[in-house]
């Protein structure tokens, strides 16, 4: 009698770290490094021929990656036009209980929400530190069962 065994290893979307902290990283990398990164976090970076079909022009692939995760969160990172710095990240499709969680793990993170400018659906939170300022704007829907968020960092040099 034979037997068998199959061993399958899926590539699971594993992001540990509360998503501002994910997006940080990023946005220190440079080009070749924040693609790394997203796929040992279990993202699939899309080839140029599938970013075509989505509607991106050829000309804006050589300074963009977008990947995405079975957990349908997707991450788009867009360079400088040589590929040195992050300019932006987004993080797009993060599920949470409710909003308020998800400010808390902004605040939780060291923001601070810009009330003056938030309003609605749209929320702008604020991160100084002793090199940079960090910016997450963040827009979401809510329903009953959950919020849905998409943020957009960036990061400024301080003066």
């Amino acid at each position: 009698m034979l037997i068998f065994c199959i061993n399958i290893v899926a590539s699971s979307q594993v992001i540990e770290e509360p998503i501002p902290k994910f997006a940080e990283k990023l946005l220190t990398l440079n080009k070749a490094s924040s693609e790394n990164n997203i796929t040992n976090h279990g993202f699939r970076v899309l080839t140029s021929d599938e970013l075509i079909s989505l509607g991106y022009d050829e000309e804006s692939l050589g300074n963009l990656i977008v990947g995405i995760g079975d957990s349908r969160i997707t991450c788009k990172i867009q360079t400088n036009l040589t590929g040195r710095y992050v300019e932006k990240v987004i993080v797009g499709g993060v599920r949470y209980l409710n909003a308020r969680y998800m400010a808390d793990e902004y605040l939780t993170a060291g923001y601070t929400m810009d009330k003056e400018k938030s309003r609605g659906n749209e929320m702008i939170f604020v991160k100084q530190t002793d090199k940079y300022n960090y910016f997450a704007f963040i827009e979401f829907i809510v329903n009953p069962n959950m919020c849905m968020a998409n943020a957009t960092f960036k990061r400024v040099a301080r003066k």
